[in-house]
C-alpha cells in the first residue's frame, strides 16, 4: 500500500466532508470547513493536553460563548491521530466551567 502525505490527507479529509454536505452551504479557509453553523478543524499529529492546544481550547469556546462569529454556534475537531484522555477531559471541565452544553465542541477521533 502506498503511504500519502499529510497534506494530502487533509485535502481528502475536507473533499470528504465538503462531498459530505455538497447540499449545504459550505466555508473553507485554512485546515477548517464551516457547514451548518458548525467550524469543523483538521488537527494532524496526536492531540496532547499542552498549553498551545489549552489556548486553541479556549480560544474556540469563546468563539462560541461570546458568539464572536455569528456563523460558528458548534465547534468540532477531527483528530487524525487520536487524541489523549488528558486532553478530551480539559475539554470537558472548560466547557463546563463556561456553561456551554457538551455538544457544542465535538472531537472526531480517526
Amino acid at each position: 500500500m502506498k503511504k500519502i502525505s499529510e497534506q494530502m490527507l487533509r485535502i481528502f479529509v475536507l473533499l470528504l466532508i465538503s462531498n459530505y454536505c455538497m447540499a449545504q452551504e459550505v466555508k473553507v479557509k485554512k485546515n477548517e470547513i464551516l457547514v451548518n453553523d458548525t467550524a469543523r478543524e483538521l488537527k494532524s499529529g496526536k492531540i496532547t493536553n499542552t498549553a498551545e492546544f489549552q489556548r486553541q481550547v479556549r480560544k474556540d469556546i469563546q468563539i462560541v460563548k461570546n458568539q464572536l462569529d455569528d456563523q460558528v454556534i458548534k465547534i468540532e475537531w477531527h483528530a487524525l491521530d487520536g487524541i489523549d484522555d488528558n486532553a478530551l477531559k480539559f475539554i470537558r471541565e472548560e466547557m463546563t466551567k463556561v456553561g456551554l452544553s457538551a455538544d457544542k465542541f465535538k472531537v472526531v477521533v480517526y
